[in-house]
């Protein structure tokens, strides 16, 4: 799921900028579920430039525009999925090396 959020990232962008034009929920409804697909709480994977900084940049900046939007459509991601990834991943998943 993580070449997902770049494209993902990289759809709203252009929607947000008038660069493509469609409803932001249609086009990316189907992104939104694959990637909920995914426990944040799993990823192993947590520095900058890698998994779960490129899932935090997606989610914060289709919340954004999501926001701009008026917020009169569904939430793009269920609540339980966004405290999940407010939680962060569990130590349980992250070995030695990754938790410096």
């Amino acid at each position: 799921a993580e070449g997902l959020y770049g494209i993902a990232y990289g759809m709203t962008w252009l929607l947000a900028n008038g660069l493509m034009e469609g409803d932001v929920n249609e086009v990316l409804s189907e992104v939104d579920a694959r990637i909920m697909e995914r426990s944040p709480k799993r990823i192993k994977d947590y520095g900058w430039g890698h998994v779960l900084a490129g899932l935090l940049y997606y989610v914060l900046y289709r919340l954004k525009y999501w926001q701009e939007q008026g917020a009169a459509q569904q939430l793009p991601f269920d609540p339980e999925y966004l405290e999940a990834l407010e939680e962060g991943p569990s130590d349980k998943y992250l070995t030695i090396s990754e938790k410096s």
